[in-house]
């Protein structure tokens, strides 16, 4: 029998054998203990899930479910330790329960099941704009991966896939500038009548943002402000193509990175242009792509 003993646990103390169920109070000292029995099959610790949970745990956001801290017959926990480090991290204790009489084979079905959207789980964490967000967090999630500008945007990975944990961590990871971006292209699609695809807006915006020499979040204001004469020429441009519903995503964000960089220079562009030009901005920024990512470059070029 594995009886493991801590002064937190109820009654001081937990029997791992039995299939059981039992509330707990997850403190600091308690998640210490927990951690130091850490079963060896588990996967690495990520810093982003740490951050994410602290995070809800710092602003009061973190809720009770079904998901508790996993022990197998032999007393190591085997689920469970990024909260653990989020509440050592935090000093916050939580309320949760743990599981008993685990095996490594019960382990391995562990977020087996099937998986909610990544909007859900957006909607879930109180992002506003869940929809909007998480696609925006996905596409900014390959290119920062090194999914580069081409491949992120041809007809067969444009809806290329990453977790809803690898998703949601990157959001999080920015979502200061994210939010600020799905704000942006919201204004933005209002003012092209609720037209044109708003990842591709936002995946522009972001891209003069990360990529761009100017001041991109002049830009994106510029945009949405229906009295800035410099930048209506980009919004013309997109209006007059919106028209076309085949309208490409390569072809929106190109004009928006061509309107960008005129911008920038205090000029502005025609407000018609040829899909030749446009791939001609989606190419140099491809090119300012591989430069941060040379070694992710090569690989798809050999593949």
């Amino acid at each position: 029998m594995a009886f493991i003993e801590h002064k937190d646990f109820p009654g001081g103390g937990l029997n791992c054998s039995p299939r059981n169920v039992i509330k707990i109070m997850l403190t600091p000292s308690l998640a210490k203990f927990c951690l130091e029995r850490n079963y060896e099959g588990q996967r690495q610790i990520n810093d982003s899930h740490i951050a994410r949970y602290a995070a809800e745990l710092s602003q009061d956001t973190w809720h009770w479910n079904t998901t508790g801290i996993g022990f197998l017959t032999d007393g190591k926990m085997c689920d469970g330790q990024h909260r653990c480090e989020a509440v050592i991290k935090t000093g916050v204790s939580i309320e949760t329960f743990a599981v008993t009489g685990l095996t490594p084979e019960d382990y391995a079905t562990l977020d087996g099941g099937k998986k909610r959207s990544t909007a859900d789980l957006f909607r879930a964490c109180g992002i506003p704009n869940a929809i909007d967000a998480s696609a925006l967090a996905l596409k900014v999630y390959l290119l920062d991966c090194g999914c580069l500008i081409r491949s992120a945007f041809s007809n067969n990975r444009w809806n290329a896939s990453a977790t809803n944990d690898a998703i949601l961590d990157k959001w999080f990871e920015k979502a200061e500038q994210l939010s600020g971006i799905v704000r942006s292209t919201r204004l933005f699609r209002k003012r092209l009548g609720d037209k044109g695809a708003p990842t591709a807006i936002g995946v522009a915006f972001y891209l003069c943002e990360e990529y761009g020499y100017g001041d991109a979040l002049s830009f994106e204001k510029a945009l949405a402000d229906q009295d800035d004469i410099t930048a209506l020429k980009t919004t013309t441009a997109i209006t007059l193509k919106l028209a076309d519903e085949k309208i490409q995503h390569t072809w929106l964000v190109g004009t928006i990175l061509q309107g960008y960089e005129a911008y920038s220079k205090g000029n502005t562009i025609g407000a018609r242009g040829g899909m030749n030009k446009q791939e001609q901005y989606i190419n140099k920024y491809d090119e300012r792509i591989r430069k941060i990512h040379p070694l992710e470059a090569e690989e798809e070029s050999g593949q």
